[in-house]
């Protein structure tokens, strides 16, 4: 109590332009602590909304691996039923006979040579590299739409290229590949 006694004396006895010069340091002094409290306050607003905005962008690519994942898994489910339903599939027999349905045994250069590769715990990828000379693009089109539409076999890569003897007709270089479950 004496304290603000002290503070009251002192100011009353204080002269019109002693109290001005106080009052304008005194209120500088409390705008100058309100502003560092305001520049601090927005300072940490900013800095929570650049974190905001960051765990935002991992939350995004989060949910965007989650629903990957789940399509993978169907994928995977899928995949699975059909290796299972058979399981004697052969895909050297199967380009045999399709092949021979199409008409293009005669274009066929040797017999294609049968690879096996392990691609994870689960699955062995078999495929084979057939290569076929002088034939034309609605024979390669028909070909490529029969591998299409098998659930069993992809083609994994293909090279087409002029053919030298023949102009009009081409030579194509096929991977044709299939997976078993180990």
């Amino acid at each position: 109590m004496d304290a603000l006694v002290k503070v009251r004396d002192f100011i009353t006895n204080l002269d019109e332009q002693k109290f001005y010069l106080y009052t304008s340091i005194f209120l500088g002094i409390i705008t100058l602590i309100f502003g560092f409290m305001m520049y601090r306050t927005m300072s940490g607003i900013s800095q929570l909304e650049e974190q905001i905005e960051s765990i935002n962008e991992y939350r995004v690519r989060a949910q965007e691996i989650i629903v990957r994942f789940a399509d993978v898994k169907k994928q995977r489910t899928k995949v699975n039923q059909i290796l299972t339903q058979d399981k004697r599939f052969k895909i050297t027999n199967y380009f045999s006979t399709l092949i021979d349905d199409l008409g293009l045994r005669q274009h066929l250069q040797g017999e294609p040579k049968l690879v096996e590769q392990d691609l994870d715990r689960q699955y062995k990828e078999v495929r084979i590299t057939p290569t076929l000379q002088h034939i034309n693009m609605r024979q390669l089109a028909q070909l490529l739409q029969e591998i299409e539409e098998s659930e069993r076999v992809y083609v994994k890569k293909l090279d087409i290229t002029k053919a030298q003897t023949r102009p009009p007709s081409i030579d194509v270089k096929i991977n044709i590949a299939t997976l078993r479950i180990l």
